[in-house]
């Protein structure tokens, strides 16, 4: 069956453009992964800054956009104009309302829906099958050595969903996550026919409640302003010292286990020079 999945992925793939292009909201979640690259060249275009480097033999563009449709939409678009992108991937944490998906996991959804929205296929290459893409996911999870769990369905929406009422009406219309980004990434994407993936790791499960108060913290803003937050926050409720420290502990280890997966990610992908897949893919 693996070897299915690696002949497929070199049929559908061996299209794709030099550069594969990586969008994050936040800077937490980006960082270990940018860390990983070399030789890279820094591009500042409207209201973002786009960094391009290789990964082994592989070149690579990351942006952080911001949280939201319009801030994901607006930087998946330079990172197409400006850029010979073949592979959009929306990476970055979600928040899980599938009671069976873990805190921490890593997962690879093979559809995006939003309301009001048409649902739209997360696949390698724009032209293949939901059952060709639960091939290339088998051979991807079989690279990454972290967690990672099945999961079909990724929900964006507008807002953070921090109850736990709120989850649940998510699951009840067939979510297994949430998160901000993914669709507007995807349909840019698809009106460009370029192929586009979402990597995420689950930040928070189902039955974890989230702090509007906390919320706060993940906003784009200067780590100063950022600490002064979190000392006000502290200073209210002094209890919240060990959730903030918790919330710091988890999204230092989410974001590692991110990188790992999105450079397994970007191994199934051909080199630049060769249209075949690498002789080995483990790490």
């Amino acid at each position: 069956m693996e070897r299915m999945s690696e002949i497929f992925v070199m049929n559908t793939l061996s299209h794709c453009g030099k550069t594969i292009g990586v969008i994050f909201a936040l800077s937490t979640e980006a960082d270990p992964f940018v860390a990983r690259l070399t030789q890279v060249t820094e591009t500042r275009a409207t209201s973002v800054t786009i960094l391009e480097g290789s990964l082994g033999d592989r070149r690579v563009a990351c942006v952080v956009s911001g949280i939201g449709i319009k801030a994901a939409t607006h930087a998946a678009s330079m990172l197409i104009d400006g850029h010979r992108v073949g592979l959009l991937i929306s990476a970055g944490f979600c928040g899980g309302v599938d009671p069976a998906i873990p805190r921490g996991a890593v997962v690879l959804p093979t559809r995006v829906t939003r309301d009001g929205a048409p649902s739209l296929l997360l696949d390698w290459a724009n032209e293949s099958s939901e059952s060709d893409c639960a091939l290339t996911r088998q051979l991807l999870f079989s690279r990454i050595t972290n967690a990672f769990v099945a999961c079909d369905t990724i929900e964006t929406v507008d807002r953070a969903m921090c109850t736990l009422e709120e989850k649940r009406t998510l699951a009840a219309g067939g979510a297994h996550v949430v998160d901000m980004e993914t669709w507007a990434v995807a349909d840019l994407a698809h009106r460009q026919g370029i192929g586009c993936i979402s990597i995420r790791v689950v930040s928070d499960c189902a039955g974890q409640p989230l702090s509007p108060e906390v919320l706060q913290l993940g906003k784009p803003q200067s780590s100063f302003h950022r600490f002064g937050l979190a000392i006000r926050m502290i200073t209210r409720r002094p209890r919240m010292a060990a959730d903030l420290w918790n919330l710091w502990e988890h999204a230092v280890i989410d974001s590692r286990g991110l990188s790992k997966a999105i450079e397994a990610a970007c191994s199934l992908l051909p080199t630049p020079r060769t249209s075949s897949l690498p002789t080995s893919l483990g790490h």
